[in-house]
């Protein structure tokens, strides 16, 4: 009798072991069902992050050719600036120096027109002594006439 309670003892013992044998096995079961789900969402996860990535560097390498693109245009605008910095100069040196001349031809013009009116005054002077010559010449030879005639 102690050994057939002993034994039943056991078969209860064994039975709570199975009973929770089985709760373990069904929760881990449960767990396993949360770890591959979570695993799933994870790899969903890594997925979207790498087509984000992928998208990312695609934008960075089309930013990439924008710079250059756009340093192309800079370098472009600034060599016509340059030109047209040293245009500028190149005019402003020849209007400079076509004022000088100007200005040059001017004071020839003015010291011409000096020149031509004294000469003039000089001429008129010569003309006023010219006509007082032959007047005098004309009344000497009134005079002469009076003489021959007187």
């Amino acid at each position: 009798a102690e050994l057939r309670a002993q034994q039943e003892g056991l078969a209860e013992s064994r039975t709570a072991a199975e009973v929770l044998y089985a709760e373990k096995c069904t929760a881990l079961e449960g767990q396993r069902e949360v770890v591959v789900s979570g695993a799933s969402k994870l790899e969903e996860q890594i997925t979207g992050a790498t087509a984000r990535v992928a998208n990312l560097e695609a934008e960075v390498v089309e930013a990439g050719a924008e710079i250059e693109k756009l340093t192309g245009e800079l370098e472009t605008a600034t060599s016509t600036r340059t030109e047209m910095k040293e245009g500028l100069i190149r005019a402003r040196e020849q209007y400079a120096s076509e004022t000088k001349n100007r200005d040059e031809q001017r004071a020839q013009v003015v010291a011409i027109a000096a020149a031509v009116d004294s000469e003039k005054a000089t001429l008129e002077m010569h003309e006023k002594q010219l006509e007082d010559l032959r007047n005098d010449i004309m009344e000497r030879q009134g005079e002469r006439g009076q003489f021959k005639n007187g």
